[in-house]
């Protein structure tokens, strides 16, 4: 799927459908989810960059995952796929090149949806391609904040059922606990890993 926006009136527009397989000249971001080789083909050709491929985003060293070339700044961040049960961390291959952001993940994420949402939203909250890419970052932080909150409160409350159950119910307990501890860590893994996408933007 390949969804493109464009900057009106200081406002971020997603381009009309009919224009999905041919996004516009003018689009600041183009957004791609599991696209079809077609697809990638298209928007190559279209703006002169090479999308990373499979093997490329799966890549953990952080040479592969944070540098510079001539199809601009990469970046590939993991972002909480937290719509998954369990939760899963999903990495987002970010390239900005020639004022244009391009950004290509395998799933349709919540921290991206939240994102459109507010900039739709907001006049004047989307200024560059720049802006739009640090804009994702907080928007993600914000709802990793959200996620461990909820997380603590989910645990101080099987906590307190540890202490006052049978022994019978605490298979269940336990595994509550279990998915509480998974996901904090898949949290904690996604926030380190913005920490290092943000210090090599800077």
């Amino acid at each position: 799927m390949l969804t493109a926006f464009q900057l009106r009136d200081q406002r971020l527009e997603q381009a009309p459908n009919e224009e999905a397989l041919f996004p516009p000249e003018d689009a600041i971001w183009v957004d791609l989810v599991k696209p079809a080789a077609e697809v990638r083909a298209e928007v190559e050709q279209r703006y002169d960059v090479r999308l990373p491929d499979a093997d490329d985003i799966a890549e953990i060293e952080a040479t592969a995952r944070f540098f510079k070339d001539e199809d601009g700044l990469h970046i590939h961040s993991l972002f909480l796929h937290d719509m998954e049960d369990p939760p899963v961390n999903v990495t987002v291959a970010f390239i900005l090149k020639d004022e244009r952001l391009f950004t290509l993940h395998d799933q349709e994420l919540s921290t991206f949806r939240l994102f459109r949402l507010q900039a739709r939203r907001q006049p004047g909250m989307i200024r560059s391609a720049m802006s739009i890419l640090l804009a994702l970052f907080t928007t993600k932080v914000d709802r990793l904040a959200d996620i461990l909150e909820s997380v603590y409160t989910g645990l101080e409350a099987a906590s307190r059922a540890v202490l006052g159950q049978a022994e019978s119910e605490m298979e269940a307990l336990l595994e509550s606990i279990a998915k509480y501890e998974d996901i904090t860590g898949k949290a904690r893994l996604s926030l380190m890993d913005t920490q290092r996408a943000l210090s090599f933007i800077l």
